[in-house]
C-alpha cells in the first residue's frame, strides 16, 4: 500500500507570500505527515490487537484495515488454533487461576510469565519464550506502574507494599508509544529474543521509504507542486511472540 501527501504552490504564493526557507519547512512537514502516519498504522497493529479490524481516519476519509493473522484471528485470542490439532493456545494475559486481562500490577507480570509459559510451538511442545518488553501508552497509568516495580525491583523490593519479599520475576525493557489513539490503557508484551526468530509475529515490508518528489512545475499554471509518500506492508501471521491485555481484568 502507498501513503503519501501532495501539495501545490501557486505561482503568487511563491512570488509574494513563500519565501524559501518557508518552503523548506513546508516540504519537511509533508515527510513529517507521511512519517506519522506511518507510526499510527503500525502501531494501531497492537493497539487493536483484540480485534480482526478497526475503522482508520485520515484526510481521505475513514476506511477498514484488517488486521486477521495467518489464523483469521486477532492478534490477541486464547482461540489460536494449533497446528498439531491439540489445546487452542491462548495469548490473552491469564493467571494461573483462569482469570484474564489483567490490569498492568506486579501480578500482571507473573501472570505475563505464566501465559508464555503455556504456549506451544505448532508439535504441541513447550517453548522458551519470556516476556522481555512491554508495550503501553505514554504516560499512562501503565508506564508508571512499571517504572515503579522496576525501581522497587532493583531493589529486591515490591512496589507499592510494605512486605519484605523479594521480587519474584523477571526485568523487562520498556516502551511507551505515543501512537495509540483509541485503546490508551491496552498493554502487551513480547520477546524480544524471537524478533528475528521463527516466532516474530509482526512483519512489515518496504517498498520504498518516505521520499520526497519534486519540484514538479506545471506548464499552464507555472504551479509547483511537491509530494511524500512511502510503500509499504504489515500485518501478522504469527502471534506466539507477544500476549495482550485490555487492562480491565474481564
Amino acid at each position: 500500500m502507498t501513503y503519501g501527501c501532495l501539495f501545490s504552490i501557486t505561482k503568487k504564493m511563491w512570488q509574494f507570500g513563500l519565501k524559501k526557507r518557508d518552503l523548506e519547512r513546508v516540504t519537511r512537514e509533508a515527510r513529517n505527515a507521511v512519517h506519522d502516519l506511518r507510526e499510527q498504522r503500525l502501531w494501531a497493529v497492537i493497539e487493536n490487537g483484540f480485534a480482526t479490524s478497526y475503522t482508520a481516519n485520515d484526510i481521505s476519509g475513514n476506511y477498514s484495515i484488517s488486521l486477521a493473522g495467518g489464523d483469521a484471528l486477532a492478534l490477541f485470542s486464547a482461540s489460536h488454533t494449533r497446528e498439531d490439532g491439540g489445546t487452542n493456545n491462548s495469548n490473552i494475559v491469564t493467571d494461573e487461576s483462569g482469570n484474564t486481562n489483567l490490569d498492568f500490577d506486579y501480578d500482571a507480570v507473573l501472570a505475563a510469565e505464566r501465559t508464555f509459559s503455556a504456549v506451544k510451538n505448532p508439535q504441541g511442545k513447550p517453548m522458551n519464550l519470556k516476556p522481555t518488553t512491554l508495550v503501553c501508552y505514554r504516560g499512562s497509568s501503565i508506564a508508571h506502574a512499571a517504572r515503579e516495580i522496576l525501581g522497587a525491583h532493583k531493589r529486591n523490593q515490591l512496589a507499592r507494599s510494605a512486605d519484605n519479599d523479594g521480587s519474584a520475576m523477571l526485568p523487562f525493557d520498556v516502551i511507551e508509544t505515543p501512537w495509540f489513539e483509541t485503546n490508551t490503557t491496552y498493554w502487551a508484551m513480547f520477546d524480544k529474543s524471537q524478533k528475528d526468530g521463527m516466532y516474530g509475529a509482526l512483519q512489515y515490508k518496504q517498498s520504498d521509504d518516505i521520499t520526497l518528489k519534486g519540484p514538479n512545475v506545471v506548464f499552464k499554471t507555472e504551479e509547483i507542486q511537491y509530494k511524500a509518500d512511502a510503500q509499504y506492508d504489515y500485518g501478522h501471521n504469527e502471534y506466539r511472540n507477544w500476549i495482550g491485555s485490555k487492562n480491565d481484568n474481564s
